[in-house]
């Protein structure tokens, strides 16, 4: 596992990998590329997820892309948690249903309450799987965390979640999987710098018109949307935690001018970036 610390967000690497520990408080947000899946065992925590607050209790069960910046930053004593990372890669290969992946890769935190799970809690096993260094238990623990992560998609389903496109999403072949995955990942590293979709197209060796097709028609939303939902996650995070200007907020999270970043934010959150500072602010806390 490595790291590095840049600002006040600290970027991990932690690959497949898991662990079953008691909770603490965060001293800054982190991020990484992996998908993770954690259960609330006992307890309670509070995570900064971008630029919203949210209370999970014991029971819960939540997934989410970490790309997103998050943060612990309060738990209940003797509060335990469980958590497994995926490669996004992995995740994307599992072509899970479009309706649950397209909301993980658009940045949502997908919390499912009183989800049971067994005795014997499958993560502290894939713990110690995973701890053997062994191709054939890494295999195992990704079969069953697949089925995991299914029943996940099976829960939301029944609560009657509608896809988060509206629109039918084209299963992967070995080639598009990797060149999906390649884009995420330079997207997610890129977009608070001036980004293209040439300039992505050439990253993947793909031409341009290609490269929106197949992103779109993989992930249910188009590469723009995309560059612009983290870069709405940025300043959401930016104006819940700091008071930063207007101005210094739009440019840190990839925004040409002041007032793409205004229209843009009003369209994905419905409301103004002061307004959203203002309901979202530490003080909230």
């Amino acid at each position: 596992m490595t790291n590095k610390l840049y600002k006040n967000i600290q970027f991990l690497d932690l690959g497949f990998c898991c662990r079953c520990e008691s909770l603490a408080i965060w001293p800054c947000f982190h991020q990484h590329n992996e998908v993770e899946l954690m259960f609330i065992k006992a307890g309670y925590v509070t995570y900064r997820f971008g630029g919203s607050v949210r209370k999970l209790t014991a029971g819960e069960t939540v997934c989410f892309w970490s790309s997103v910046p998050h943060q612990i930053v309060d738990a209940g004593k003797d509060s335990f948690f469980e958590w497994l990372t995926i490669p996004l890669g992995l995740f994307i290969q599992w072509q899970l249903p479009e309706y649950f992946s397209s909301k993980v890769i658009q940045g949502e935190m997908i919390v499912v309450a009183g989800d049971s799970l067994p005795e014997s809690s499958p993560f502290a096993q894939w713990e110690k799987d995973l701890s053997l260094n062994s191709e054939a238990a890494r295999r195992i623990v990704a079969l069953e965390a697949e089925a995991r992560f299914r029943r996940l998609a099976l829960s939301i389903e029944a609560k009657n979640l509608k896809s988060a496109s509206g629109k039918r999403v084209l299963p992967f072949s070995a080639g598009s999987l990797g060149k999906i995955e390649q884009m995420n990942l330079y997207i997610a590293g890129n977009y608070q710098k001036k980004l293209s979709v040439a300039e992505i197209a050439e990253k993947v060796k793909l031409h341009p018109n290609y490269t929106v097709t197949l992103f779109r028609s993989h992930c249910g939303i188009g590469i723009v949307d995309f560059i612009s939902r983290l870069r709405i996650s940025h300043a959401q995070r930016l104006l819940s935690t700091t008071d930063l200007k207007m101005l210094d907020i739009a440019f840190d999270s990839g925004f040409s001018s002041i007032s793409s970043f205004y229209e843009v934010f009003k369209r994905v959150c419905k409301k103004t970036p002061s307004q959203y500072r203002a309901d979202n602010s530490l003080h909230k806390l």
